[in-house]
């Protein structure tokens, strides 16, 4: 019985996850107008076009890291960020909640 509870109560919170809203959808007519998708190479200055992970930081930069090392980006320029020259790549970013970067 209290498996059973249990798997409807489940149930029913990944159905109201995953329905979705569709007020918004229905109330503006092209709701994909309001955003812009911008694609970065290295001809834009990242070290490499492969990103491993991205975070971004109180400050407001946007942290990129791949397989060449770390880039940070300032919403128009990239730049490379070398802490140790044993560090080649960069596989996981973090920002805890007192806004440093791992």
């Amino acid at each position: 019985m209290k498996k059973s509870i249990f798997l409807i109560a489940a149930l029913i919170f990944i159905l109201s996850v995953c329905i979705p809203d569709t007020t918004y959808a229905a109330s503006s007519e092209n709701f994909l107008s309001d955003y812009q998708a911008n694609i970065y190479t290295s001809e834009d200055g990242l070290s490499s076009s492969e990103i491993n992970a991205i975070t971004q930081t109180k400050d407001g930069y946007i942290w990129a890291g791949g397989y060449s090392g770390l880039c940070r980006f300032n919403g128009s320029t990239f730049e490379a960020v070398s802490f140790d020259n044993k560090i080649n790549n960069v596989m996981v970013l973090f920002t805890d909640s007192r806004g440093f970067l791992w």
